[in-house]
């Protein structure tokens, strides 16, 4: 499956500590993501993210403790997919909220936050 290509896509971004806040890109209007993107909180974490598409770049507000170990926490911007996929990402910035914050792709097995990735 090819997808077409968008000014940035961020499929995956996290804080390391409860109660940061990271966000990737800042624009000024916010719009509904396109479809078939969605945006969902892996893990629950103490601070609701939020994604948002405009002008072609994606916007990621994130918290979280971390992916690692058995329990991840972070915000999500996926497609669903099966099969053979191809993946193209440019993260365009980054404002570090902490010093594990990251940003970039991921394929995980579930939404689950103990799902394997």
């Amino acid at each position: 499956m090819r997808h077409g290509r968008v000014n940035v896509v961020v499929v995956c971004a996290l804080v390391g500590a409860i109660g940061t806040v990271v966000r990737i890109v800042s624009i000024s209007a916010q719009a509904a993501l396109p479809a078939p993107w969605v945006g969902n909180d892996i893990g629950a974490p103490a601070i609701a993210g939020s994604s948002s598409f405009s002008g072609g770049t994606f916007t990621i507000s994130a918290a979280g403790i971390d992916i690692w170990s058995t329990s991840d926490q972070f915000r999500y911007l996926y497609q669903p997919v099966s099969g053979d996929v191809d993946i193209i990402a440019h993260v365009n910035s980054l404002q570090m909220a902490d010093p594990w914050s990251k940003a970039g792709v991921m394929v995980r097995e579930s939404l689950d936050p103990d799902a394997r990735h």
